[in-house]
């Protein structure tokens, strides 16, 4: 899954990637917490993947 977020330039830029994956780790644990189904877990991590990828872009 977290392939699809690799680009050519993020492969480069491995901390951006380890960051994305760190910020996934965390959801889990929220969705442990609070037992958010795996559908709203996902879409929440997609949504701030992007919101992230956008701040990573804005950057340079």
């Amino acid at each position: 899954m977290l392939s699809i977020f690799q680009t050519k330039k993020e492969s480069k830029n491995s901390v951006s990637f380890k960051v994305r994956i760190s910020v996934i780790q965390e959801f889990k644990k929220l969705a442990k917490l609070k037992g958010f189904s795996q559908a709203t877990l996902i879409e929440n991590a997609m949504i701030m993947l992007i919101e992230e990828m956008k701040k990573m872009e804005d950057k340079k």
